[in-house]
């Protein structure tokens, strides 16, 4: 007979698989373990920072995938699309960026242009040339334009065209220098007024600048002596009074009766030839000033003396002719007030103004015109002296007013 064990027929379960030891009762986790045991799992099911970042990124490529798929669809299909209007200010706001910073290039370039100025000799007498010079220091790209002739100016004339030299060979950095030298003659003693020359500045794409320079003039001279201050004139010799002689006064009587009388003579003979030239015909002066020219161009002037007078030839016959005409066009005019009163009667020519003017600068400052100039010159004065005739009465009185 076996031994019969009261609950032997029952399994018995280990602590670990929720079995009681002894009365076949389930066992129950600690609730700490129990709630460690469900945070741990449902961490291990929540998806970490990095997985959702991942995820993200596939999210977004794929995204990107399908648009560029579309895109590139609607390109075959439709074509390219019509600019918006959306994207034209950004294109018309870098277009102005890029004007405003090719302006800031050009500006920076003209910025860097380098002017001097000077003057040779630097004091000189009246009429006498000198030469004023303007130099400018240019950067690699840029080029100036000087005018032929200076500023007009009352005091000043010149006596020929610009002449320009440039730098044989550029600087290091591709800077090069040009030189602008002006002749001229001033007829102002003195300080001579201000003159400022205008040359313009352009660069390869066709900007242009004003260049303002201010010229360098020489002090003008007179060629008179220096006046002497502190000289005091000489007091009187004597006065008439009681302290004159009688035989002084006999004499003084004398001298004065044999003065008037040759003065009598003299005026008699003078009357008498005042009348012999009346009677005779006057003589034509569009003829005597004609013949001038005509010994002008008898000529052939080499040296300074010759054109001296070549040119006094021509200015003789031109003013004497002039003068012949009117008593307002004598010969005590300037060259400036001939000119102007000939305009006032419409008398005016601008050959014959260049013609007395060049014929001052021969006379008084040496100059010596090329060939052709004096051929031309002389060609004005004869086409003036057949041209001109003597002023109307309304003209006159014109003139007057």
């Amino acid at each position: 007979m076996r031994d019969v064990v009261p609950g032997a027929d029952r399994p018995v379960r280990s602590p670990a698989d929720g079995g009681a030891a002894m009365g076949g009762r389930p066992t129950r986790k600690p609730r700490l373990l129990r709630a460690a045991e469900a945070a741990a799992t449902k961490a291990q099911s929540r998806p970490t920072a990095a997985d959702r970042r991942s995820a993200c990124r596939s999210a977004r490529e794929g995204g990107l995938r399908v648009i560029v798929a579309a895109a590139s669809a609607a390109w075959a299909l439709l074509g390219p699309p019509a600019p918006s209007a959306a994207a034209q200010p950004p294109l018309a706001a870098a277009a102005a960026e890029s004007a405003r910073a090719d302006a800031l290039r050009a500006d920076s370039l003209f910025r860097r242009v380098r002017v001097s100025s000077g003057a040779a000799p630097e004091t000189v007498t009246i009429g006498a040339r000198f030469a004023t010079a303007v130099r400018v220091t240019l950067p690699a790209g840029l080029r100036v334009a000087f005018p032929t002739s200076p500023p007009q100016a009352a005091a000043l004339e010149a006596t020929d065209s610009v002449r320009l030299r440039p730098d044989a060979a550029p600087a290091a950095d591709g800077a090069r220098s040009v030189t602008a030298v002006y002749p001229l003659v001033a007829w102002q003693t003195g300080e001579l007024p201000a003159a400022e020359l205008r040359a313009t500045l352009s660069d390869s794409l066709g900007r242009t600048r004003v260049l303002t320079v201010r010229l360098r003039l020489p002090v003008v001279r007179s060629v008179l002596p220096a006046d002497r201050r502190g000289v005091q004139p000489r007091g009187p010799a004597g006065v008439l009074g009681p302290n004159w002689s009688v035989r002084l006064l006999a004499l003084l009587g004398a001298l004065a009766l044999l003065a008037a009388v040759l003065a009598y003579l003299v005026w008699r003979r003078r009357r008498a030839a005042h009348a012999v030239a009346r009677a005779r015909p006057a003589p034509d002066p569009r003829a005597a000033a004609l013949a001038g020219l005509q010994r002008a161009r008898a000529l052939r002037p080499a040296t300074p003396a010759e054109w001296k007078a070549f040119y006094t030839l021509l200015s003789d016959a031109v003013r004497g002719y002039a003068a012949a005409l009117s008593p307002r066009w004598g010969r005590e005019l300037t060259t400036a007030e001939l000119s102007a009163r000939l305009r006032a009667a419409g008398r005016d020519d601008a050959a014959m103004r260049q013609l007395l003017g060049r014929a001052d600068c021969v006379k008084f400052a040496r100059h010596q015109p090329a060939d052709d100039v004096a051929a031309r010159d002389l060609e004005a004065a004869q086409a003036w002296v057949a041209a001109v005739s003597a002023p109307d009465a309304a003209a006159r009185t014109e003139e007057a007013a």
